[in-house]
């Protein structure tokens, strides 16, 4: 699995300034189902994306170095890849972590 191989992606919507960092399942009005990660950094000067980073790191158990945002630094929608982490293993850590349905978690990640 470290061989480098695999990676993950992930959409997400990012909310920054809140008052507590949450990750959460959300339904758009199409019913739509994506995950949305609220992070107490504010969005200057990339602090905001750190903190999306970390809290991902946080949650996967991975390193940092491992993560980045592939489309979306300047906006609330991000485009995240996780390297030498499987798509499958994504879903399992999520579904355990978030106590989501395997369909809701299918239905983010493929929005991706």
């Amino acid at each position: 699995m470290a061989n480098g191989d695999h990676r993950a992606i992930i959409s997400l919507k990012v909310i920054a300034n809140s008052k507590v960092e949450s990750f959460e399942w959300i339904s758009d009005e199409t019913n739509e189902v994506h995950l949305r990660l609220k992070v107490r950094a504010v969005p200057v000067d990339g602090c905001a994306n750190e903190a999306v980073i970390s809290a991902l790191s946080k949650l996967l158990g991975v390193a940092r170095r491992r993560i980045h945002i592939l489309k979306g630094l300047q906006s609330r929608q991000k485009r995240i890849e996780i390297r030498d982490l499987s798509q499958e293993i994504l879903y399992g850590i999520l579904l355990k972590t978030l106590k989501n349905d395997l369909g809701k978690a299918k239905a983010a990640m493929n929005s991706a």
